[in-house]
């Protein structure tokens, strides 16, 4: 099955996921896509299985700095989770990118959350 495939169907339905990618998305070549869950004084990094325990999932374009999110966020919510895909064309730029989205999520919550990798990816 491919998982990322499965998402467009649910959340874009009638688009087409073969679409040829625009040139911006051709020059990222490096990706990150993590699972969260803000709240609770954290943003935890679990992975995907945190999101077949929600409700009122939906899709954004650039939300917190991610160029694409599926979340329950929904403005006064303390608790909320994501999927958030960040794209650049270096390993350096993605991580500079990846850092600015947990900022715009501190900023968003109103605290200083900290970051916890549960499922980190080693080199």
């Amino acid at each position: 099955m491919n998982f990322m495939a499965e998402l467009h169907r649910t959340f874009c339905p009638g688009s087409d996921f073969s679409a040829p990618c625009s040139a911006q998305e051709e020059a990222a070549k490096y990706v990150s896509l993590e699972q969260m869950e803000v709240g609770a004084g954290a943003i935890r990094i679990l992975g995907e299985h945190i999101l077949s325990q929600s409700r009122g999932l939906h899709p954004e374009e650039n939300f917190c700095g991610a160029d694409e999110a599926i979340t329950d966020y929904e403005p006064g919510k303390n608790t909320w989770v994501a999927t958030m895909i960040c794209k650049a064309p270096s390993c350096g730029e993605l991580l500079v990118k990846r850092e600015a989205m947990f900022q715009q999520i501190r900023a968003l919550s109103g605290k200083d959350l900290e970051v916890i990798d549960t499922v980190p990816v080693t080199n």
